[in-house]
């Protein structure tokens, strides 16, 4: 199993291009701090289909690289049946596609990639939640994070539930900062 930590915007293109040379088929999540969500997918290494909140396909392509200063990479092979259905027809060649992620990607200051997370890790980042919001919440911390992550399979998912979680302080000053403190603590992992 292959793990990339901390990666340029730059390296982040290259998994792209590695997925796309290696002719994979599945869905690439790109994933902010704020737990927004891009996606890129792929058929036999081609780029079929770009969607990132409410815009689809080559406009979206910009936007992606705007937005995600800090995230999260994930690859997860699907069936090409699956994929057929989601095919955006208007989108160029997946070569100029590249280019313009090359292009974009100058953008970005680093962005850290998992492929898989651990159940180690997966429960370390919990531990770390829970602490953190301790801070903020004393003992019900645990069973507010108990709520939030029960379901939680990957990093990802646990990044993507911190939202939800800082709304339970009621604080927006404090949200902000338990938020930050999570993401610098989960980088370290």
């Amino acid at each position: 199993m292959k793990k990339f930590n901390n990666l340029t915007s730059d390296e982040v293109v290259n998994e792209i291009e590695n997925l796309c040379l290696t002719q994979s088929s599945g869905t690439i999540y790109l994933t902010n701090e704020k737990g927004v969500m891009a996606q890129i997918l792929l058929m036999e290494g081609n780029i079929v289909d770009i969607r990132y909140q409410s815009m689809r396909g080559i406009e979206a392509l910009e936007l992606i690289f705007k937005s995600i200063r800090f995230g999260f990479l994930k690859f997860a092979e699907q069936n090409q049946s699956v994929i057929k259905s989601m095919v955006d027809t208007s989108l160029p060649p997946t070569d100029h596609i590249l280019e313009k992620l090359n292009k974009y990607s100058k953008n970005v200051a680093k962005v850290r990639v998992f492929k898989e997370i651990s159940n180690d890790k997966l429960a370390r980042a919990s531990e770390i939640v829970i602490a953190e919001l301790t801070v903020y919440l004393g003992p019900m911390a645990a069973m507010v994070c108990d709520e939030y992550l029960e379901n939680a399979k990957d990093l990802m998912s646990v990044m993507g539930s911190l939202d939800r979680i800082a709304n339970e302080i009621g604080d927006s000053a404090k949200e902000i900062e338990f938020k930050r403190l999570v993401t610098e603590n989960i980088q370290k992992l």
